[in-house]
This record gives structure tokens, C-alpha cells and sequence, in this order.
């Protein structure tokens, strides 16, 4: 009899035991289900399915972001890919009095040629009088070409050289009592010969230098310009009128290496102030400390899959506080050439792909406007026959906002770079009409 008391209670200690268990495991189901529906919630409330749900439409693949927007681009002070730190955020103490109008408030006249020729006119810039502009003009039947002052209120033109055809641009700089005009012409073995002219000297020649590169920057004092010396040190010399006194020498540690189509020159641009000295070229941007003499890289990113971005032109806007640039990757033909701000004050830099052809996207000029808020560009729109059609374009830096501005008419553009040349007072825009003439534009307000 014992022996089935001992049976019936190993029987009730173990039915006790099964009820514990299973109760045990609800609670562990009530406690671990609860925490996979909290889990659920996160998906959703970032907006992605669970892991295992996820799955790829293949029937509308997603667009491509082919750049984040902005990109933090020289905030950061690691050494780049080239070996040179990067830029930190710059201080400006200018800043344009002027506010920018919306888009839609522009009006511009119909373009109207103010210089006929047969030959291509290439813009090099305005004088700050507002009513001259400096060109370089193609000879017939050559491949020289004559540089030149063209008045828009009269119409004459003042010859000050002549030259063989050369990529890189006249550049005019303030003298003591008049302007100064330089520009350069190869020799032989990659160099170059500035020659220096001066209004009052009734356009003979002052000065002469040898350069290592053709590209020539004017400094915002008076009378002085900036150029590479020509003993192949990577040396940057910035001189005065007087062709004696060195008022700025760098040495530019950037790397200098060329392939038949990858090669860009090194091109120069100061900013307003004459703080800092823009370099670029297929190495990549560059800016110059003149107060310290430091050179410092701006990382212009990378788009899609197709590589590290460098810069074709850059200008400084009026007020020094944004670098608009013409980027591309990659060697000639250039598949693209996307429109890339910096806002030198934080470091942002907003790329903007042309979306005004679905095959081909490119941007070919930079013309900022005086508010230093909008600049004028050429975006390809098409072909006429065999030649590319380019269509004017605003764009404006502070809502990211851009506009096709006469539409109706369509611009050629040979050489980039220079073909769209907006006036120091905002009122005129000069550019380069179908089949050669220099027309000009009034711009309202």
C-alpha cells in the first residue's frame, strides 16, 4: 500500500511540475512576443521593412542619388588622398549689400549683336567700369588670335596684342592712374611668355615674364597679378608693376602628373579680398593662405560609381563667400560637367547635375551676378544639325532653384569658359550669339 502512495505522489509532482513549466513558458511568450511586436514598430517607424520582408522591385529599380545634398566638403582637417590637409571654414568680411531677387522677377531683353564677326569671340571678362569688356578675337584664315578692349557704349575696340590661339584667357588688373592687361603665349617645352601691358603707356609692352603655366590670375591690389615662374619649381609668384619687388611667393606641393587625355593646367583665381588663391586642375582644388602661405585641399566628393570629381573652371563670387565650379571626372571626351557650390563659410558644397537634356548633362560657363546670390550658366540642351545647342540658365545659390531663361533662344558654345560674362553693376550680361557676333543682354531688375 505504501508503495502506491509513493507511485500516486511521483505521479502528482511531476503533473505539478508540467503545470509549472507551461506556465513558465507563457510568461516567456508573453514577455518575448511583446518585445517582437516593439520590434516591428522600430521598422516602421524608420520607414523599412524587417530584414527578412525586405525584397527589391526589379520592375522600378530606384533612382540613383548620384550626390548626397549638401556634402560637408572642407570641414573636415585630415590629410586628403594628395597628401595636403584639407580646408577648414574660411572667414569672409565682405558681403554683398545687395538682396536677390526671386527667379521669376528677372527680365531680360532679347540678346542684341552689339560686335559682328566671323569669327569666334571668346569673353575674357568686364572691366569694373561697366562698359568695357576684355576679348580675345580670332584671326581669319590663322590660328592667331587679337586681344582686345571692346566699348559696348560706343562700340570701338582698342587692339592691345596679338598672339597664338591659347586656352587660357587675358586677364586686366587696376593701375595706378588706369588698368594693366597681361596674357600669355607659348614659347617651346611648356613655356610661356607673359607680356604686360598698361593703358597709359598707350598699349606698348611694360613687362615680360617666363612662366611654366599659361594661366595668369590679377590680384584684387592695385597692380599686381599672380603667375607660375618659369623654372619649373611649382613656385607661385604674385608681381607688382614695377616687375622687381615679390610681394607673394608659395610653393605649390600638389602633384603635377599628366597623361595624353586626363591633363588639365594648373589655373589661378584669387578671391575678392586677396586672401586666398584658388588652384585647380585635374589634381583637384586647392587653396592658398596668403597670410600664412599654407596650401589646404577642398574635397569636391565623388559621384556615383564614376570617381573623385575635379574642377574644369571656378570663380569666386562678388562677395567671396561662395566658389561656384565646373566639375567632371574622367578623360577627354568628358562624359558630364555638373555645377558644384562651395560655401566657403561652412564648408557645404551643393552639387547640381544639369537636368535640361535626359542624354547629356553639361554645364560650360560661370557668370555670377553682383548680389553674389545668383549666377548665369549654359546648359546643353540639344543639337541643331551637328552643333550642340546650349540653352541660359539662373541659378540661384540660396534656394537651389534654377530657371531656363530665354527660352526661346538657343546659344553656341565653342571653347568653355567663354562664351557668358555678367557686368560688375548687374545690368548687362554679355555672351556669344550663333555663329560668332558678341551679343549683349540688359537684365532686370
Amino acid at each position: 500500500m505504501s508503495r502506491v502512495k509513493e507511485y500516486f505522489g511521483r505521479i502528482t509532482n511531476l503533473i505539478f511540475l508540467c503545470l509549472l513549466f507551461m506556465a513558465l513558458v507563457g510568461i516567456l511568450d508573453f514577455f518575448v512576443g511583446d518585445r517582437s511586436a516593439n520590434s516591428n514598430l522600430d521598422y516602421l517607424s524608420n520607414t523599412y521593412p524587417p530584414p527578412d520582408t525586405q525584397a527589391t522591385d526589379v520592375s522600378a529599380p530606384a533612382k540613383e542619388q548620384p550626390y548626397p545634398s549638401p556634402v560637408d566638403g572642407i570641414v573636415a582637417t585630415e590629410p586628403s588622398a594628395s597628401g595636403v590637409p584639407q580646408c577648414g571654414p574660411i572667414i569672409v568680411t565682405t558681403s554683398s549689400s545687395e538682396k536677390a531677387s526671386p527667379l521669376e522677377s528677372y527680365k531680360l531683353s532679347e540678346p542684341k549683336v552689339v560686335l559682328e564677326s566671323d569669327t569666334s569671340i571668346s569673353i575674357a571678362e568686364w572691366l569694373d567700369n561697366n562698359n568695357e569688356i576684355l576679348i580675345s578675337h580670332a584671326i581669319p584664315g590663322s590660328q592667331r588670335e587679337t586681344i582686345e578692349l571692346f566699348s559696348i557704349s560706343n562700340g570701338s575696340l582698342q587692339s592691345i596684342g596679338e598672339r597664338n590661339y591659347n586656352s587660357s584667357m587675358p586677364i586686366w588688373f587696376k593701375e595706378e592712374q588706369g588698368i594693366g592687361v597681361a596674357y600669355s603665349e607659348y614659347i617651346s617645352d611648356q613655356r610661356y611668355k607673359i607680356m604686360v601691358y598698361d593703358r597709359n603707356g598707350g598699349w606698348e609692352q611694360k613687362l615680360s615674364f617666363i612662366a611654366s603655366r599659361p594661366y595668369i590670375a590679377a590680384h584684387p591690389n592695385v597692380g599686381e597679378f599672380t603667375f607660375y615662374s618659369g623654372d619649373q619649381s611649382q613656385q607661385i609668384r604674385t608681381i607688382e608693376m614695377t616687375g622687381q619687388e615679390i610681394v607673394f611667393v608659395v610653393n605649390d606641393d600638389s602633384s603635377d602628373q599628366t597623361s595624353n587625355n586626363y591633363y588639365q593646367p594648373k589655373q589661378l583665381s584669387w578671391n575678392p579680398t586677396g586672401t586666398y588663391l584658388a588652384i585647380y586642375d585635374h589634381q583637384g582644388l586647392f587653396l592658398v593662405d596668403s597670410t600664412t602661405g599654407k596650401l589646404c585641399n577642398i574635397d569636391l566628393g565623388f559621384k556615383g560609381e564614376i570617381g573623385q570629381l575635379w574642377p574644369y573652371d571656378a570663380k569666386w563670387s562678388p562677395d567671396g563667400r561662395f566658389l561656384a565650379i565646373l566639375v567632371t571626372n574622367g578623360e577627354r571626351p568628358l562624359s558630364f560637367i555638373d555645377l558644384a557650390i562651395v560655401d566657403v563659410t561652412s564648408g557645404k558644397i551643393n552639387h547640381i547635375a544639369s537636368e535640361y537634356n535626359s542624354e547629356r548633362h553639361y554645364f560650360t560657363e560661370i557668370a555670377w551676378g553682383a548680389n553674389s546670390r545668383v549666377l548665369a550658366t549654359y546648359a546643353f540642351v540639344g543639337k541643331y544639325q551637328s552643333a550642340n545647342v546650349y540653352g541660359l540658365i539662373f541659378y540661384d545659390v540660396a534656394t537651389g532653384q534654377s530657371k531656363r531663361m530665354l527660352p526661346e533662344v538657343n546659344f553656341h558654345s565653342g571653347d568653355f569658359g567663354v562664351n557668358l560674362a555678367w557686368s560688375p553693376n548687374g545690368k548687362f550680361i554679355a555672351l556669344s550669339c550663333w555663329n560668332g557676333p558678341l551679343c549683349m543682354v540688359e537684365v532686370n531688375p
